[in-house]
């Protein structure tokens, strides 16, 4: 019996020892845009590059609906569109080519929803570069200059940042770069 011991008191304290390695240095806090910070330190509610609370790229529409997230248009530029209800106000989705799943996300006024950055509607654009620095790539509309779109590619996914004329973010897209970048070209959703 004391032949088990040794071994697991031996490797507690190698476990100690190699805990002490960094000689009791402080390490800095996570940074709660890093991807390795708890999904728990996030506020639910930020707008990512998967979508904003339970308004999810990929999620069924159909789920939403019944709880009471999102209403179906009837009509309008995208016939197969659902807007957001209730603290989902301004927030609009498109589905994917099955059409009961949501592949693009649209926050426009009067939602009040951040990203993780603390953007928003409103936001001035330099809040932009001072938040992603060089993680921004611009893209400008060939068709109509004048819409200047700012992009945060991510693996999966990409954010993206309409800029009206007077320099502020009037529409916040998530979803594939591709589909965002087409709706962009055209400054209007594609669906």
């Amino acid at each position: 019996m004391r032949r088990a011991v040794v071994p697991i008191a031996l490797a507690l304290l190698l476990a100690g020892v190699a805990g002490c390695a960094d000689g009791g240095a402080k390490t800095a806090p996570a940074d709660p845009a890093s991807p390795s910070v708890a999904a728990s330190q996030v506020d639910p509610k930020a707008v990512t590059e998967h979508g904003v609370g339970p308004i999810r790229i990929g999620a069924q529409t159909q789920p939403l609906v019944d709880e009471g997230i999102l209403k179906k248009e009837a009509d309008g530029f995208c016939p197969l569109s659902w807007s957001g209800v209730g603290e989902w106000t301004g927030i609009w989705v498109l589905p994917d080519d099955s059409g009961s799943r949501i592949a693009q996300v649209y926050i426009t006024a009067p939602a009040k929803l951040a990203t993780i950055e603390g953007i928003r509607v409103g936001s001035p654009e330099a809040s932009l570069t001072e938040a992603y620095g060089e993680s921004l790539r611009r893209y400008t509309s060939t068709i109509y200059a004048e819409s200047q779109f700012d992009f945060v590619d991510h693996e999966s996914a990409s954010i993206a940042f309409y800029v009206d004329p007077t320099g502020n973010v009037k529409q916040i897209m998530v979803g594939n770069a591709g589909l965002l970048e087409m709706a962009a070209e055209y400054a209007e959703p594609t669906c």
